[in-house]
Parts: C-alpha cells; structure tokens; sequence
C-alpha cells in the first residue's frame, strides 16, 4: 500500500471537521448557559452566608460595645449622633474592621449596612439593649452583584416587592414598633439606598 493512501486514511475530509464542529457548537450552546447558572447560584449562596455571617458579627461587635459601656450612635468623625434624630449615618471604621474580621472577610464589600435600635431613644432606660441588636443587615458584595437583606424572616432581594423596607420612628419590628437606625459602611449614602430599597428601586 502507497503512503498517499496511508496518509488519506488517517485524514478527516472537509465535512467531517464540520460535523465535529457543529457537533461542539451544539454542545457548548448547551453546557454555557447551564455553567453560567451554576456560577451565578454559587456566587449568590457565598453572598448569602457572608451576609449572616455579618450579621452574627455584628451582633457580636454590638453587644462588646453594650458590655463596656461603648455608644454605637458614633460615626467615624466621632460625631456623637446620640442625642439627634438622625436615622441613618456611618459609624467607626475600628468597629467595621473588627466585624469584618469576624466574619471572615478579605475585603471590603459594595454595600454593608445594619439596622438596630436608636442609641438616644432608649438612653438611660431600661431598654437600651435594644440599641445594641442587630434586626437587619444588607450586604452587596461588588458592584455586579445582587443586594442581600438579612433578617429574621430570612433573606430578602432589594427590589423584593413583597419586601416592606421602614426605618427610623416606629419601624415595625416583628410586630413592635421600635425606633431605629441603620449604620453604613463604607461612609456612603445609606438614606439614600434605603429609599430606593423602600420604592422597589435599587440600581446597582
């Protein structure tokens, strides 16, 4: 037998690569989508832990705070917002780093914010530890991702309309009506993204 017919044997014709081809086309357009999917709920599910994760490390950060006698109501100016009626502001950036290290955090996200109870309302009475719980926290990792709402009826979109977004005088908490205030960090513009939360609005 020639080498020519040898080597015409081993070769694929013009149609057959385009079969293959095809064939892989067909493939990818099948597996991309059901990948992309499947990086997207992986990447949500992280978000989702870390942002109870925040949570729970807030929580803890707070009640060190109640435990020496620390005012949350601080921002990272040190501007005593104890005896105003602001309903959202910054707070330490000591405090924030304090939670993400708790949390187990490397860097630090697009949007971390908690709701908890008014400092100045409940001053010198008996329920300021109310001052000191966490009831809600929102957490959006980067940009690109989606806003997390945590609390404890679970997890909430931001455009969630279902969802009933109030802070400030008699924010309903579990069915009490309770003053509070949402801390922001980084030092942005809390107000600003509540209310959108609020209307069904949130633009990443």
């Amino acid at each position: 037998m020639s080498r020519k017919a040898k080597n015409s044997r081993k070769a694929f014709t013009l149609v057959e690569l385009i079969v293959v081809l095809v064939i892989l086309a067909i493939l990818a357009a099948m597996l991309v989508p059901a990948l992309t999917g499947y990086i997207r709920r992986a990447k949500s599910e992280k978000d989702i832990q870390l942002a109870y994760d925040l949570r729970t490390a807030s929580q803890a950060v707070l009640s060190e705070m109640y435990g020496r006698g620390e005012n949350p109501a601080k921002d990272h100016k040190n501007i005593d917002y104890s005896n105003s009626s602001a309903s959202s502001y910054s707070w330490s950036h000591e405090y924030e780093k304090r939670i993400y290290e708790l949390a187990g955090l490397q860097k630090m996200p697009h949007i971390f914010m908690i709701q908890c109870g008014s400092y100045y309302e409940y001053k010198g009475k008996s329920d300021e530890y109310k001052a000191f719980t966490v009831y809600r926290v929102f957490f959006q990792s980067d940009k690109n991702s989606d806003l997390y709402i945590i609390d404890d009826d679970g997890v909430h979109e931001a455009n969630d309309p279902s969802f009933n977004m109030y802070w400030g005088k008699n924010t309903d908490i579990n069915g009490e009506k309770i003053h509070t205030v949402v801390y922001g960090a980084p030092a942005n513009n809390p107000n600003g993204i509540l209310s959108q939360i609020r209307n069904h609005s949130y633009n990443k």
